[in-house]
């Protein structure tokens, strides 16, 4: 148990940290300082235009509305929320609950100002620590993670906390990069000593899905960028047939990488539908 508190006043101070980073624009100001993080950014930004060129983000979204099925009746929350993700102002709309929170005062703002834009009076997005015993909401029916999960290098701790504020059988979605497949892993090494979020960026190895067995059942999961993933250099050379080559083997992907197996472990970005125990 001690060991436990002192781990979460541990993640509380670097949470700490990543809303100061946040708060002030340091990621962008940082960037510009250090050649390393404009080039792993550039190759970010272009990736994320490829998922989109190639339909594997909306297929994410796509999974992500089957998932969270009726809201009717439902408490959410939207976790990490910043200024809101693509499914965002869908979930307020449709919940009878909603909460969004973010470490970052000046993100929640600007998305409070968005849902009071759409009239929508039952719900609120505000700063707050997801750890922080200030934050005293529970029973969630869903928790929506698009993106956070791999932010805690004490990952059971953050399952454990989630699995508090979660109604017994209720539901986690998340989303998130892997850091299973050797060039990956290989790639992201040799760039974490220039990293400057370094301290809340720990994407997934094997042993996460290890410790998520132990709260939740995994309902559904999929790995997306796993053949598809070898159209994405080809951008460079030839982007439509890049493009083309990366919409068919993301199909393959969707059939190949949907159970806790190999395949998956080849993928790059894993989502998936968690269910408290």
């Amino acid at each position: 148990m001690k060991n436990e508190e002192s781990s979460r006043q541990r993640l509380l101070e670097i949470n700490r940290q990543q809303a100061e980073f946040y708060e002030h624009d340091l990621y962008v100001q940082r960037d510009r300082q250090s050649l390393p993080v404009r080039i792993w950014g550039a190759v970010r930004d272009s990736l994320h235009r490829f998922r989109q060129e190639t339909g594997i983000g909306s297929a994410a979204d796509e999974l992500h509305q089957l998932w969270l099925g009726n809201l009717g009746g439902s408490k959410v929350l939207d976790l990490g929320v910043g200024c809101g993700n693509a499914l965002s102002i869908d979930i307020a709309r449709r919940c009878r609950e909603y909460h969004a929170i973010d470490l970052s005062e000046r993100l929640a703002a600007s998305f409070q100002q968005a849902l009071l834009a759409e009239g929508l009076q039952h719900a609120r997005a505000y700063r707050a620590d997801f750890l922080a015993d200030e934050f005293a909401e529970r029973d969630f029916d869903i928790i929506y993670a698009l993106g956070v999960a791999h932010h805690f290098e004490d990952f059971d701790l953050f399952l454990a906390t989630a699995q508090h504020r979660l109604k017994p059988g209720g539901r986690m979605i998340t989303y998130d990069p892997l850091n299973t497949f050797w060039a990956s892993r290989l790639l992201r090494a040799m760039f974490r000593p220039f990293q400057n979020d370094a301290a809340w960026e720990w994407p997934f190895a094997r042993r996460n899905f290890e410790l998520i067995g132990r709260r939740f059942r995994i309902e559904a999961v999929q790995g997306t960028l796993g053949r598809s993933k070898w159209a994405f250099p080809l951008v460079v050379l030839n982007p439509q047939w890049a493009i083309r080559r990366g919409r068919e083997a993301h199909l393959r992907d969707l059939a190949e990488c949907n159970r806790v197996a190999s395949p998956l472990f080849r993928c790059l970005h894993v989502t998936m539908c968690l269910v408290r125990k």
